[in-house]
Protein backbone atom coordinates (compact mmCIF):
# COMPACT_ATOMS: atom_id res chain seq x y z
CA UNK A 1 0.00 0.00 0.00
CA UNK A 2 1.18 3.47 -0.84
CA UNK A 3 2.29 5.41 2.30
CA UNK A 4 -0.17 8.21 1.52
CA UNK A 5 -3.04 5.73 1.26
CA UNK A 6 -1.96 4.03 4.50
CA UNK A 7 -1.97 7.35 6.37
CA UNK A 8 -5.43 8.15 4.98
CA UNK A 9 -6.78 4.79 6.18
CA UNK A 10 -5.15 5.34 9.57
CA UNK A 11 -6.70 8.81 9.91
CA UNK A 12 -10.17 7.50 9.00
CA UNK A 13 -9.87 4.65 11.48
CA UNK A 14 -8.78 7.11 14.15
CA UNK A 15 -11.77 9.38 13.47
CA UNK A 16 -14.12 6.41 13.59
CA UNK A 17 -12.77 5.04 16.90
CA UNK A 18 -12.78 8.39 18.72
CA UNK A 19 -16.14 9.25 17.14
CA UNK A 20 -17.64 6.20 18.87
CA UNK A 21 -16.30 7.54 22.17
CA UNK A 22 -17.69 11.00 21.45
CA UNK A 23 -14.21 12.54 21.24
CA UNK A 24 -12.40 14.73 18.75
CA UNK A 25 -9.67 12.64 17.01
CA UNK A 26 -7.09 15.41 17.38
CA UNK A 27 -5.11 15.52 20.63
CA UNK A 28 -5.10 18.96 22.24
CA UNK A 29 -2.76 20.68 24.71
CA UNK A 30 -4.46 21.85 27.90
CA UNK A 31 -2.23 24.01 30.13
CA UNK A 32 -3.20 24.21 33.81
CA UNK A 33 -2.19 27.64 35.15
CA UNK A 34 -1.63 26.32 38.68
CA UNK A 35 0.85 28.95 39.82
CA UNK A 36 1.76 32.61 39.95
CA UNK A 37 0.59 34.52 36.87
CA UNK A 38 4.04 35.34 35.47
CA UNK A 39 5.21 31.73 35.72
CA UNK A 40 1.98 30.39 34.25
CA UNK A 41 2.20 32.76 31.31
CA UNK A 42 5.82 31.77 30.63
CA UNK A 43 4.88 28.07 30.76
CA UNK A 44 2.02 28.53 28.27
CA UNK A 45 4.22 30.51 25.88
CA UNK A 46 6.93 27.83 25.95
CA UNK A 47 4.40 25.05 25.29
CA UNK A 48 3.04 26.93 22.28
CA UNK A 49 6.58 27.19 20.89
CA UNK A 50 7.25 23.51 21.51
CA UNK A 51 3.92 22.32 20.03
CA UNK A 52 3.03 24.85 17.30
CA UNK A 53 0.92 22.42 15.26
CA UNK A 54 -1.57 21.59 18.05
CA UNK A 55 -4.55 23.51 19.37
CA UNK A 56 -4.00 24.98 22.83
CA UNK A 57 -6.31 25.65 25.74
CA UNK A 58 -5.57 27.00 29.22
CA UNK A 59 -7.34 26.44 32.54
CA UNK A 60 -7.43 28.99 35.37
CA UNK A 61 -7.59 28.34 39.10
CA UNK A 62 -11.07 29.83 39.30
CA UNK A 63 -12.56 26.87 37.36
CA UNK A 64 -13.84 23.87 39.29
CA UNK A 65 -13.14 20.27 38.34
CA UNK A 66 -16.75 19.82 37.22
CA UNK A 67 -16.56 22.87 34.97
CA UNK A 68 -13.24 21.76 33.47
CA UNK A 69 -14.52 18.24 32.84
CA UNK A 70 -17.64 19.56 31.11
CA UNK A 71 -15.60 21.98 29.04
CA UNK A 72 -13.26 19.28 27.68
CA UNK A 73 -15.78 16.47 27.49
CA UNK A 74 -15.41 16.12 23.71
CA UNK A 75 -11.67 16.78 23.56
CA UNK A 76 -8.80 14.34 23.83
CA UNK A 77 -5.99 15.73 26.00
CA UNK A 78 -2.65 14.79 24.49
CA UNK A 79 -0.52 16.90 26.82
CA UNK A 80 -1.28 18.62 30.13
CA UNK A 81 1.41 21.08 31.31
CA UNK A 82 0.97 21.78 35.04
CA UNK A 83 2.87 24.15 37.35
CA UNK A 84 4.04 22.62 40.64
CA UNK A 85 5.09 25.21 43.22
CA UNK A 86 4.69 25.31 47.03
CA UNK A 87 1.66 27.60 46.63
CA UNK A 88 -1.21 25.69 48.23
CA UNK A 89 -3.88 27.81 46.50
CA UNK A 90 -3.48 25.77 43.32
CA UNK A 91 -3.69 22.25 44.77
CA UNK A 92 -7.27 21.83 43.61
CA UNK A 93 -6.34 22.69 40.02
CA UNK A 94 -3.39 20.27 40.06
CA UNK A 95 -5.69 17.55 41.38
CA UNK A 96 -8.09 18.25 38.52
CA UNK A 97 -5.22 17.82 36.02
CA UNK A 98 -4.38 14.39 37.47
CA UNK A 99 -8.02 13.31 37.29
CA UNK A 100 -8.47 14.46 33.67
CA UNK A 101 -5.14 13.37 32.16
CA UNK A 102 -3.14 11.23 34.61
CA UNK A 103 -0.76 9.86 31.97
CA UNK A 104 -0.21 13.16 30.12
CA UNK A 105 1.14 15.42 32.89
CA UNK A 106 4.11 17.57 31.89
CA UNK A 107 5.23 19.03 35.21
CA UNK A 108 6.88 22.44 35.49
CA UNK A 109 8.63 23.76 38.59
CA UNK A 110 9.31 27.33 39.74
CA UNK A 111 12.51 27.39 37.62
CA UNK A 112 10.38 26.45 34.58
CA UNK A 113 12.17 23.14 34.22
CA UNK A 114 9.88 20.42 32.84
CA UNK A 115 9.58 16.70 33.44
CA UNK A 116 7.03 14.10 32.25
CA UNK A 117 5.49 12.39 35.26
CA UNK A 118 5.58 8.65 34.54
CA UNK A 119 4.87 5.50 36.51
CA UNK A 120 7.95 3.97 34.87
CA UNK A 121 10.18 6.52 36.66
CA UNK A 122 8.45 7.02 40.03
CA UNK A 123 11.56 8.12 41.94
CA UNK A 124 12.49 10.81 39.41
CA UNK A 125 8.90 12.07 39.31
CA UNK A 126 8.69 12.16 43.11
CA UNK A 127 11.99 14.05 43.40
CA UNK A 128 10.87 16.58 40.80
CA UNK A 129 7.63 17.23 42.67
CA UNK A 130 9.67 17.65 45.86
CA UNK A 131 11.53 20.55 44.23
CA UNK A 132 14.86 18.86 43.38
CA UNK A 133 16.49 20.63 40.38
CA UNK A 134 16.12 18.63 37.20
CA UNK A 135 19.85 18.43 36.48
CA UNK A 136 20.41 16.69 39.85
CA UNK A 137 17.58 14.16 39.71
CA UNK A 138 19.37 11.75 37.38
CA UNK A 139 22.80 12.09 39.00
CA UNK A 140 24.40 8.85 40.19
CA UNK A 141 27.27 8.69 42.71
CA UNK A 142 30.65 8.11 41.18
CA UNK A 143 31.44 5.28 43.62
CA UNK A 144 28.36 3.39 42.34
CA UNK A 145 28.50 4.37 38.63
CA UNK A 146 32.24 4.91 37.93
CA UNK A 147 31.62 4.78 34.16
CA UNK A 148 29.17 7.69 34.03
CA UNK A 149 30.20 10.65 31.86
CA UNK A 150 28.57 13.50 33.79
CA UNK A 151 31.33 14.06 36.35
CA UNK A 152 32.39 16.93 38.53
CA UNK A 153 34.44 19.52 36.66
CA UNK A 154 37.19 21.26 38.65
CA UNK A 155 38.58 24.01 36.38
CA UNK A 156 42.26 24.83 36.12
CA UNK A 157 43.68 28.32 35.86
CA UNK A 158 43.11 31.51 37.80
CA UNK A 159 43.12 35.27 37.41
CA UNK A 160 45.35 37.69 39.32
CA UNK A 161 44.36 41.33 39.86
CA UNK A 162 46.76 43.74 41.51
CA UNK A 163 45.57 46.26 44.07
CA UNK A 164 47.48 48.77 46.16
CA UNK A 165 51.29 48.44 46.60
CA UNK A 166 52.70 46.18 49.29
CA UNK A 167 54.22 47.62 52.46
CA UNK A 168 57.28 45.56 53.48
CA UNK A 169 56.95 46.75 57.09
CA UNK A 170 53.55 45.17 57.52
CA UNK A 171 52.54 41.60 58.22
CA UNK A 172 50.43 39.97 55.51
CA UNK A 173 47.02 38.27 55.73
CA UNK A 174 45.49 35.92 53.15
CA UNK A 175 41.69 35.58 53.18
CA UNK A 176 39.95 32.63 51.50
CA UNK A 177 36.30 33.22 50.63
CA UNK A 178 33.65 31.33 48.59
CA UNK A 179 32.75 34.50 46.66
CA UNK A 180 34.14 37.94 45.93
CA UNK A 181 33.09 40.29 48.78
CA UNK A 182 31.43 42.88 46.57
CA UNK A 183 28.80 44.16 45.72
CA UNK A 184 27.28 44.48 49.18
CA UNK A 185 24.13 42.61 48.25
CA UNK A 186 23.97 40.20 51.20
CA UNK A 187 25.10 39.93 54.80
CA UNK A 188 28.24 37.85 54.24
CA UNK A 189 29.66 40.28 51.69
CA UNK A 190 28.84 43.27 53.90
CA UNK A 191 30.62 41.74 56.88
CA UNK A 192 33.72 40.65 54.98
CA UNK A 193 34.09 43.90 53.04
CA UNK A 194 34.09 46.12 56.12
CA UNK A 195 36.24 43.86 58.29
CA UNK A 196 38.79 43.42 55.49
CA UNK A 197 38.87 47.17 55.04
CA UNK A 198 39.63 47.59 58.76
CA UNK A 199 42.24 44.78 58.72
CA UNK A 200 43.96 46.53 55.79
CA UNK A 201 44.91 49.36 58.17
CA UNK A 202 47.47 47.03 59.80
CA UNK A 203 47.96 44.18 57.30
CA UNK A 204 48.68 43.69 53.63
CA UNK A 205 45.55 41.75 52.64
CA UNK A 206 45.47 39.19 49.82
CA UNK A 207 42.06 37.78 48.79
CA UNK A 208 41.55 34.28 47.34
CA UNK A 209 37.98 34.04 46.03
CA UNK A 210 35.88 31.60 44.01
CA UNK A 211 33.87 33.01 41.12
CA UNK A 212 30.90 31.86 39.02
CA UNK A 213 31.54 34.11 36.04
CA UNK A 214 33.17 37.43 35.23
CA UNK A 215 33.22 40.14 37.88
CA UNK A 216 32.46 43.66 36.70
CA UNK A 217 35.30 46.15 36.93
CA UNK A 218 33.04 48.45 38.96
CA UNK A 219 32.70 45.69 41.59
CA UNK A 220 36.45 45.07 41.74
CA UNK A 221 37.47 48.69 42.28
CA UNK A 222 36.13 49.20 45.85
CA UNK A 223 37.99 46.12 47.12
CA UNK A 224 41.23 46.83 45.22
CA UNK A 225 41.50 50.16 47.03
CA UNK A 226 42.60 48.40 50.23
CA UNK A 227 43.88 44.91 49.25
CA UNK A 228 47.22 44.27 47.57
CA UNK A 229 46.14 41.38 45.34
CA UNK A 230 43.11 39.28 44.39
CA UNK A 231 43.21 35.69 43.11
CA UNK A 232 40.03 34.59 41.33
CA UNK A 233 39.46 30.85 40.83
CA UNK A 234 36.45 29.39 38.93
CA UNK A 235 34.08 27.48 41.19
CA UNK A 236 33.89 23.73 40.38
CA UNK A 237 30.79 22.28 38.72
CA UNK A 238 29.84 19.70 41.33
CA UNK A 239 28.01 16.65 39.96
CA UNK A 240 27.46 14.29 42.88
CA UNK A 241 24.07 13.57 44.52
CA UNK A 242 23.80 15.51 47.77
CA UNK A 243 23.06 12.38 49.80
CA UNK A 244 25.92 10.25 48.47
CA UNK A 245 29.03 11.58 50.24
CA UNK A 246 30.33 11.30 53.78
CA UNK A 247 31.41 14.93 53.71
CA UNK A 248 28.71 17.62 53.48
CA UNK A 249 27.99 18.36 49.79
CA UNK A 250 28.93 22.04 50.22
CA UNK A 251 32.48 20.93 51.02
CA UNK A 252 32.69 18.97 47.76
CA UNK A 253 31.29 21.91 45.79
CA UNK A 254 34.34 24.02 46.72
CA UNK A 255 37.08 21.43 46.54
CA UNK A 256 39.50 22.84 43.94
CA UNK A 257 43.03 21.54 43.17
CA UNK A 258 43.78 24.95 41.64
CA UNK A 259 42.92 26.77 44.87
CA UNK A 260 44.88 24.22 46.91
CA UNK A 261 47.95 24.85 44.75
CA UNK A 262 47.66 28.63 45.10
CA UNK A 263 47.30 28.46 48.88
CA UNK A 264 50.29 26.13 49.23
CA UNK A 265 52.47 28.65 47.38
CA UNK A 266 51.14 31.75 49.19
CA UNK A 267 53.61 34.10 50.83
CA UNK A 268 51.58 35.53 53.68
CA UNK A 269 51.98 35.32 57.45
CA UNK A 270 48.41 34.22 58.19
CA UNK A 271 45.52 32.51 56.40
CA UNK A 272 41.96 33.34 57.37
CA UNK A 273 39.19 31.04 56.06
CA UNK A 274 35.66 32.39 55.70
CA UNK A 275 32.81 29.87 56.14
CA UNK A 276 33.00 26.39 57.58
CA UNK A 277 32.69 24.51 54.27
CA UNK A 278 36.10 25.88 53.22
CA UNK A 279 37.77 24.62 56.41
CA UNK A 280 39.28 21.60 54.61
CA UNK A 281 41.86 23.98 53.07
CA UNK A 282 43.34 24.54 56.54
CA UNK A 283 44.69 27.81 57.91
CA UNK A 284 45.18 29.88 61.05
CA UNK A 285 41.76 31.51 61.58
CA UNK A 286 38.35 30.02 60.79
CA UNK A 287 35.39 32.40 60.61
CA UNK A 288 32.15 30.58 61.44
CA UNK A 289 29.41 32.68 59.89
CA UNK A 290 26.99 30.12 61.29
CA UNK A 291 27.23 27.02 63.44
CA UNK A 292 26.02 24.93 60.55
CA UNK A 293 25.28 21.70 62.37
CA UNK A 294 22.97 23.64 64.70
CA UNK A 295 20.98 24.84 61.68
CA UNK A 296 20.59 21.27 60.47
CA UNK A 297 19.65 20.18 64.00
CA UNK A 298 16.72 22.59 63.80
CA UNK A 299 15.70 21.11 60.45
CA UNK A 300 16.00 17.59 61.90
CA UNK A 301 13.72 18.50 64.79
CA UNK A 302 11.10 19.80 62.40
CA UNK A 303 11.22 17.13 59.68
CA UNK A 304 12.05 13.96 61.63
CA UNK A 305 13.32 12.17 58.50
CA UNK A 306 16.41 10.10 57.73
CA UNK A 307 17.67 12.66 55.20
CA UNK A 308 17.43 15.44 57.81
CA UNK A 309 19.34 13.28 60.30
CA UNK A 310 21.97 12.42 57.67
CA UNK A 311 22.56 16.10 56.86
CA UNK A 312 22.89 16.93 60.55
CA UNK A 313 25.25 14.01 61.30
CA UNK A 314 27.59 14.85 58.42
CA UNK A 315 27.80 18.49 59.38
CA UNK A 316 28.25 17.75 63.09
CA UNK A 317 31.09 15.31 62.37
CA UNK A 318 32.81 17.65 59.87
CA UNK A 319 32.40 20.90 61.80
CA UNK A 320 33.59 19.56 65.16
CA UNK A 321 36.73 18.22 63.50
CA UNK A 322 37.25 21.44 61.51
CA UNK A 323 37.29 23.83 64.46
CA UNK A 324 39.84 21.66 66.24
CA UNK A 325 42.34 22.13 63.39
CA UNK A 326 42.45 25.95 63.62
CA UNK A 327 44.39 27.97 66.15
CA UNK A 328 41.63 30.57 66.35
CA UNK A 329 37.92 30.45 65.57
CA UNK A 330 35.72 33.53 65.12
CA UNK A 331 31.96 33.32 65.76
CA UNK A 332 29.12 35.80 65.37
CA UNK A 333 27.61 35.68 68.87
CA UNK A 334 28.09 34.51 72.43
CA UNK A 335 25.43 31.88 71.81
CA UNK A 336 27.50 30.40 68.96
CA UNK A 337 30.62 30.37 71.13
CA UNK A 338 28.83 28.45 73.89
CA UNK A 339 27.34 26.08 71.34
CA UNK A 340 30.76 25.18 69.92
CA UNK A 341 32.27 24.80 73.37
CA UNK A 342 35.68 25.74 71.95
CA UNK A 343 38.04 27.63 74.25
CA UNK A 344 39.87 29.19 71.31
CA UNK A 345 36.69 30.73 69.84
CA UNK A 346 36.27 34.52 69.95
CA UNK A 347 33.17 36.62 69.27
CA UNK A 348 33.23 39.37 66.64
CA UNK A 349 29.63 40.43 66.28
CA UNK A 350 28.03 41.81 63.15
CA UNK A 351 27.56 45.55 63.04
CA UNK A 352 25.75 48.22 61.08
CA UNK A 353 27.34 50.99 59.01
CA UNK A 354 25.48 53.97 60.47
CA UNK A 355 26.63 56.30 57.69
CA UNK A 356 24.84 54.09 55.16
CA UNK A 357 21.82 53.09 57.25
CA UNK A 358 20.36 56.05 59.07
CA UNK A 359 17.63 55.21 61.60
CA UNK A 360 14.24 56.68 60.73
CA UNK A 361 10.84 56.68 62.46
CA UNK A 362 8.71 53.69 61.53
CA UNK A 363 5.99 54.48 58.99
CA UNK A 364 2.53 52.99 59.21
CA UNK A 365 1.90 50.31 56.60
CA UNK A 366 0.47 46.90 55.83
CA UNK A 367 3.35 45.40 53.87
CA UNK A 368 6.13 43.15 55.16
CA UNK A 369 9.59 43.06 53.56
CA UNK A 370 11.88 40.05 54.09
CA UNK A 371 15.50 40.81 53.23
CA UNK A 372 17.92 37.93 52.74
CA UNK A 373 19.61 35.93 49.99
CA UNK A 374 18.01 32.51 49.45
CA UNK A 375 21.44 31.18 48.46
CA UNK A 376 22.20 31.25 52.21
CA UNK A 377 20.60 28.28 53.94
CA UNK A 378 19.72 30.03 57.27
CA UNK A 379 17.69 32.62 55.36
CA UNK A 380 15.57 29.86 53.83
CA UNK A 381 14.98 28.37 57.29
CA UNK A 382 14.07 31.81 58.66
CA UNK A 383 11.67 32.55 55.80
CA UNK A 384 9.89 29.25 56.19
CA UNK A 385 9.64 29.78 59.96
CA UNK A 386 8.13 33.21 59.30
CA UNK A 387 5.58 32.05 56.72
CA UNK A 388 4.71 28.66 58.23
CA UNK A 389 4.61 29.47 61.94
CA UNK A 390 4.75 33.15 62.84
CA UNK A 391 2.36 34.64 60.26
CA UNK A 392 -0.32 31.87 60.60
CA UNK A 393 -0.09 32.26 64.38
CA UNK A 394 -0.57 36.03 64.13
CA UNK A 395 -3.53 35.63 61.78
CA UNK A 396 -5.08 33.08 64.13
CA UNK A 397 -4.63 35.36 67.14
CA UNK A 398 -6.16 38.33 65.31
CA UNK A 399 -9.10 36.21 64.13
CA UNK A 400 -9.80 34.95 67.67
CA UNK A 401 -9.61 38.48 69.04
CA UNK A 402 -12.13 39.73 66.48
CA UNK A 403 -14.49 36.84 67.19
CA UNK A 404 -14.28 37.50 70.94
CA UNK A 405 -15.19 41.15 70.39
CA UNK A 406 -18.43 40.03 68.73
Amino acid sequence: MDPADFNEVKARLKRWIFGLAGKEPEAFVVSFCSGEETLAKAMCEEIRRLEPSRRHFSVEASESYREIRKRFRRYRIGLAPVLFTPDARYRRLRRAAFLLAPAKILAYNARLERHHLKLTSPVASWLFLRGVPLDRIFLRPRWLWPWRKDRTIRPQGHKIIEGRPRNPKRRSLAVLTPYFPYPLSHGGAVRMFHLLREAAREFDVVVYAFTEGEIAEADLKPVLEFVVRVYLVPKPRYREPRWSTLLPPEVGEYRSPEMERLLRSRQTDLLQVEYTYLASYGGDILVEHDVTYDLYAQVRERRRSFSAWWDWWRWHRYERRAIARFGRVVVMSEKDRRLLGAGHARVIENGVELERFEPRPECAGRRLLFIGSFRHFPNIVAFRFLTEQIIPGCIGAITRALLNQR
